[in-house]
């Protein structure tokens, strides 16, 4: 498919080699590609939607990509030399284009919460998708068989679930094609082509699923290129998921794709933030961005059409070591009990997605809310500084949980878990993690606009998430009445630019 700049030896041992190394022979490389890219990716678009002139930033693209490095703190763009990153295709992005190292997010700082931001403009109190696991007490275990009872609740997954307008429902109202190839809550969506694509322990079980989750009509012309798409690890999903969206930008040519490389994220969970795997995992996005940068330009999307490029995460990441088990504090004031099949039976809880606790009282009664307060205090008090209540009001701020009477933040190092027995403290079994305020040091993430409709050279100090699905919905021509966030009017070309917002 796409030959690469810095080729892994890792991918070329993957059960898929075949399939990728076929298809690698067809396309020149993507440095070359790139510097095609710098006069072909800024090319006026003909005949702009709606007749306007290229003053209007609504009108100044035909298409965008949106891509999300999961994971990606803001700092690794800019301090990408400091660090000796090898990010060649974002630091010309970057370059060319406008981008922010710091980019703040929801709360909490969650993918699921994070990237159903992107694609609403809205915080969790509005578009519904609290963390990446649902609150199900049912489906917790009193005593732990399960040492980590946050992986038993079910998860965030349907396109459904979401409680307001998307970029997904606004193109298919315009009438364009849509792609999402990894993009998280979007099963069952109005999207044309969407593909999960993730590693299972065989091949076969990987084509399986991955054949699943594809919305009809399409998948099977795009095997006919690349093969049976399977992969047994993180790394082979993202490079296949790279190539898949190539493959159906040629094919189908979408107005809107979004594509979602998880590998960052998982790397970091493991090993840690600025570490020699975070980084050698952000050089691999990197090269995956790459392929897609390149397989615009070899499909033709780039030139006289208009073709605009997003590259952003959904939170950064931090080191934790210890994780509290925020529920036994409700436990011992008598507010949650073993119920009589074995799941707690409550009153008050809390609902731990890792940074941010969501204290639900199920009778809403001021007496049960102050006893539940009072045991969550005696813990603070026996605990210090490793957690702290957060009233009502600051939750509203950052958009939080609309059901929640309180919530909780851990302090930094710390993680929430919803286990139902002792200790109330213990070692963390992974390394790294995310979830708390977006303002956290460490939780930023980053963001670069490049392509039709943006000016180069420019750096944002600050955006934010819910400000990009307006910003894409400014350049498509697109409506997301729910929206709180607002385009980030200081990357455009033209008289709808703002020099307030960028500096070079």
């Amino acid at each position: 498919m796409l030959k690469r700049i810095d080729a892994r030896a890792s991918l070329r041992k993957q059960g898929a080699c075949a399939t990728v190394c076929a298809a690698m022979k067809n396309i020149a490389s993507v440095f070359a590609a790139l510097i095609a890219l710098t006069v072909a990716f800024h090319a006026e678009p003909q005949n702009p939607a709606g007749g306007a002139g290229q003053g209007d930033v609504s009108t100044l693209t035909r298409r965008v990509v949106l891509v999300t490095i999961d994971g990606m703190r803001g700092d690794y763009l800019g301090n990408a030399d400091a660090y000796q990153l090898r990010i060649p295709n974002l630091r010309r992005l970057m370059h060319e284009g406008s981008y922010s190292p710091r980019t703040l997010s929801v709360f909490p700082t969650l993918t699921g919460t994070a990237h159903t931001a992107l694609v609403t403009g809205t915080g969790a109190m509005k578009h519904g998708i609290l963390g990446n696991n649902k609150f199900d007490p049912t489906t917790w275990v009193y005593r732990d068989d399960n040492p980590d009872n946050y992986d038993l609740q079910p998860t965030f997954r349907d396109y459904a679930e979401i409680k307001v307008a998307t970029l997904w429902s606004a193109a298919r109202a315009k009438g364009l094609k849509t792609a999402a190839i990894g993009w998280p809550q979007t099963a069952g969506g109005p999207i044309d082509y969407r593909i999960d694509i993730g590693a299972a322990a065989t091949g076969a079980e990987s084509h399986q699923r991955t054949s699943q989750s594809a919305s009809p009509g399409w998948l099977e012309k795009v095997e006919q290129k690349l093969g049976p798409l399977q992969a047994t690890d993180g790394r082979m999903a993202d490079h296949l998921k790279a190539l898949v969206a190539v493959e159906i930008l040629k094919q189908f040519q979408p107005s809107l794709m979004a594509i979602h490389f998880s590998l960052t994220d998982t790397v970091q969970h493991a090993n840690g933030p600025l570490t020699p795997a975070a980084f050698a995992a952000m050089e691999e996005s990197d090269q995956n961005v790459g392929d897609v940068v390149a397989g615009i330009q070899a499909a033709g999307l780039a030139a006289n059409t208009g073709t605009t490029l997003i590259v952003t995460g959904d939170h950064g990441f931090i080191p934790m070591h210890t994780e509290l088990a925020i529920n036994l504090p409700l436990i011992e004031a008598g507010l949650i009990a073993k119920g009589a099949d074995g799941h707690p039976s409550w009153t008050a809880i809390v609902a731990a997605n890792r940074g941010l606790g969501s204290l639900y009282i199920k009778d809403r009664s001021p007496e049960t809310t102050a006893k539940a307060r009072q045991a969550l205090e005696k813990y603070a008090a026996l605990y210090p500084r490793r957690f702290r209540i957060i009233e009502r009001a600051e939750l509203d701020q950052w958009s939080a949980d609309r059901d929640a009477v309180l919530g909780i933040e851990p302090t930094v190092g710390y993680v929430l878990d919803a286990r139902l027995a002792p200790p109330f403290a213990q070692p963390h079994a992974r390394a790294a993690g995310h979830g708390y305020r977006p303002d956290t040091p460490g939780m930023e993430t980053g963001f670069i606009a490049y392509g039709a409709g943006i000016r180069a050279g420019w750096v944002l100090p600050v955006t934010n998430t819910i400000d990009v699905g307006p910003t894409i919905a400014m350049l498509l021509g697109l409506q997301l009445p729910d929206a709180d966030g607002k385009p980030i009017v200081g990357v455009f070309i033209g008289k709808g630019s703002s020099k307030s917002e960028s500096h070079h």
